[in-house]
């Protein structure tokens, strides 16, 4: 497997995400790669997360985790149009179930960032799981694809997006056919 970095720069402004690594693993490793050059190689499968800043290190090969640093918001909408811009895959959002039950008395602020985070959504498809069934999904999707952490700044609870790619090529049940049910050609 190719091992893969992403260069962080200041381009976050202008909504192009890139990713920090030390020197010695960019001289290590060559060139990093974009977030987008990643996107165009991930598939249905692979899954992307903008995280707060506990989420763990998970210890599994599949699994890249890189500290990005920066502002929660502004990372979770410049990925986001990253993938929009995607001309293969659609990302299916999955947030953790307590993220609505965790009030601004227990953890200032964490209304404006709900409520924000439900703008950033817009129109897509949104799923809400408590967070040990979505850890679970999660890394089973590890155990067999590339998936990607961005940690960001946020010490916010439950706060982090979890993107699931999907293809475009087919809606949530596709009709694939069978070997069995194609009919010969007379």
């Amino acid at each position: 497997m190719r091992a893969f970095r992403i260069v962080l720069a200041a381009a976050l402004a202008v909504g192009c995400l890139h990713v920090a690594l030390p020197a010695a693993s960019r001289a290590a490793e060559g060139d990093g790669e974009t977030l987008g050059e990643t996107l165009r190689r991930y598939g249905h499968g692979n899954w992307v997360v903008v995280a707060d800043m506990s989420f763990p290190a998970l210890a599994r090969p599949g699994v890249k985790t890189i500290y990005v640093g920066g502002d929660h918001l502004k990372i979770i909408g410049n990925v986001l149009k990253l993938v929009d811009q995607a001309p293969h895959v659609k990302g299916v959002l999955h947030v953790c179930q307590e993220l609505g039950a965790v009030s601004d008395a227990e953890a200032p602020g964490i209304e404006q960032m709900r409520e924000q985070m439900a703008a950033a959504a817009k129109e897509r498809t949104v799923r809400t799981a408590p967070r040990e069934d979505l850890m679970q999904e999660f890394e089973r999707a590890a155990g067999r694809y590339q998936v990607l952490v961005l940690k960001t700044d946020t010490k916010l609870p439950f706060t982090s997006l979890f993107i699931e790619l999907k293809s475009v090529y087919w809606n949530e049940e596709p009709q694939i056919p069978t070997r069995g049910s194609r009919r010969p050609r007379h």
